[in-house]
């Protein structure tokens, strides 16, 4: 679902490739990379709430992630 929303996104589809991940994450609510990847989408979309949630989540799941934490504060 990843690669695939990937791929949406790269021909400019961005609202099929929010959904995807979406998608994918009511089913698989701890991959890190899908709700990451989602949070990107959503800054490219201009809706920063919901990229600042996506990037929160993966910060508290993984304190490692110091890109997430830096997104989620200035999204």
């Amino acid at each position: 679902p990843v690669s695939e929303a990937l791929r949406l996104a790269s021909e400019g589809r961005m609202l099929q490739a929010v959904e995807t991940l979406r998608a994918h994450l009511e089913s698989n609510p701890n991959d890190l990379r899908a709700r990451f990847e989602l949070g990107k989408f959503h800054l490219q979309t201009e809706n920063p709430s919901e990229a600042a949630s996506a990037f929160e989540m993966v910060a508290n799941a993984d304190a490692t992630r110091r890109d997430a934490v830096m997104l989620a504060a200035s999204a």
